[in-house]
């Protein structure tokens, strides 16, 4: 494919930015009367324009929006070097086999990138477990507590309420979630594979 090597550039360009930064960004973009969003609503003729920062859920929603756009990019090159790795062989025998695209995905790429797919969801979960980032820069976890992960709790909970024994066993039980989380991948891998 031509321009390869700089649409690879373009597209992981918010994984190498700071999670803090990337939610000052979504500030910038999502603010209520001079974002980017709203101003281009505004300029199609929109009146009533979102409260993105006002309303619970368009407040969870940007920060699901600002952590996907940050962490597409990691699951598209992991995703890709999985693709590329792929034996050709076996599409060679699919397309004498079958005519269809389709089934060709679905019997052929699907089964073979399930690995992939089943470590790259795992690690995406573990990381929307432990964000504090960007709903800390974005919201600062409201409208009211709205916004606040369990690691954001955690933190004002230690660190600002200089509660530190409650927190510590806030984060244990935060450990033990993202385990077992993990533990029920691994064997839900383990079961596909066997």
């Amino acid at each position: 494919m031509r321009g390869q090597r700089v649409f690879r550039s373009l597209f992981t360009m918010p994984l190498f930015a700071a999670p803090i930064a990337m939610g000052y960004l979504g500030l910038t973009i999502f603010h209520e009367q001079v974002g980017a969003v709203n101003t281009v609503l505004r300029a199609l003729g929109m009146v009533n324009l979102p409260p993105w920062f006002s309303d619970v859920w368009l407040a969870r929603l940007t920060i699901v929006l600002v952590d996907v756009w940050q962490w597409t990019p990691f699951c598209f090159l992991v995703l890709l070097a999985g693709l590329q790795g792929l034996p050709e062989e076996i599409y060679e025998a699919a397309v004498l086999d079958s005519s269809s695209g389709w089934d060709i995905f679905r019997f052929v790429t699907l089964p073979l990138l399930a690995p992939v797919l089943f470590t790259v969801t795992m690690l995406r979960m573990v990381e929307a477990f432990k964000i504090l980032d960007i709903p800390f820069s974005m919201t600062n976890g409201g409208p009211g507590a709205a916004t606040q992960s369990l690691s954001f709790y955690i933190y004002l909970t230690g660190l600002r309420n200089f509660n530190a024994g409650y927190a510590s066993a806030l984060a244990y039980l935060l450990l033990l979630m993202v385990l077992i989380i993990s533990l029920f991948f691994f064997n839900r891998l383990r079961q596909i594979y066997e």
